[in-house]
């Protein structure tokens, strides 16, 4: 909630990694200054934020089933029960291909 309230209320920068540092630290996050000063956990955001891109990310919240099927924005409880029923039995499909396989 102090994210929020300091972007939208305060209308405060974000991206500035002391703000960052001092809203973890109210809210029993004590590392950010050494996770945003982490060069790997930078490369790790930047793939991961890369690959949403990809997959569509317009909006929040934004939801990936399987790595495979994202959705959006702020949809309805009948398009999330699908999107997970779908991936679920793809999931499925594919355990028993690999369940099928004849051992080496």
């Amino acid at each position: 909630m102090d994210l929020y309230r300091a972007n939208f209320d305060d209308a405060a920068d974000i991206a500035d990694p002391d703000l960052l540092a001092d809203i973890g630290a109210r809210n029993g996050v004590s590392d950010v200054r050494k996770r945003l000063d982490d060069a790997e956990a930078r490369r790790a955001h930047r793939a991961v934020l890369d690959l949403n891109l990809r997959m569509g990310l317009q909006a929040v919240p934004f939801f990936v089933f399987g790595q495979e099927l994202s959705v959006s924005g702020c949809e309805s409880y009948d398009l999330l029960s699908r999107a997970l029923r779908r991936t679920r039995e793809a999931e499925q499909r594919n355990a028993e291909r690999v369940a099928a396989l004849e051992p080496w």
